[in-house]
């Protein structure tokens, strides 16, 4: 199986506060992504007003899957709706080689 990795840029909503963001990121990570089979971890990262949230996956077959049913979730709505949907740009890489 070839792991992947989902990486999303974005802004949150003007106006919005960073630490509410954050929890809300934490609640959809606790609540929701670490229940799904398959997930590895989450990375979210900012520079100045960008966003990153990287989700490392078991494969691409699990990673399709969480996507299917997190719209449905309430923790993963909570955490939605922060982003500043006209600024989002998702993409979905396989891991083709890792160092450590």
């Amino acid at each position: 199986m070839e792991r992947v990795v989902d990486i999303v840029n974005f802004k949150i909503v003007e106006g919005s506060s960073a630490e509410k963001f954050l929890e809300a990121s934490e609640k959809m990570t606790n609540d929701f992504l670490k229940k799904q089979d398959g997930f590895i971890c989450r990375q979210i990262l900012q520079s100045g007003d960008d966003w990153v949230d990287i989700v490392f996956w078991k494969s691409q077959d699990v990673a399709m899957n969480a996507a299917q049913i997190m719209c449905g979730d309430p923790a993963c709505g909570e955490f939605m709706a922060f982003l500043d949907e006209s600024s989002v740009k998702a993409q979905q890489f396989k891991i083709k080689q890792e160092f450590k």
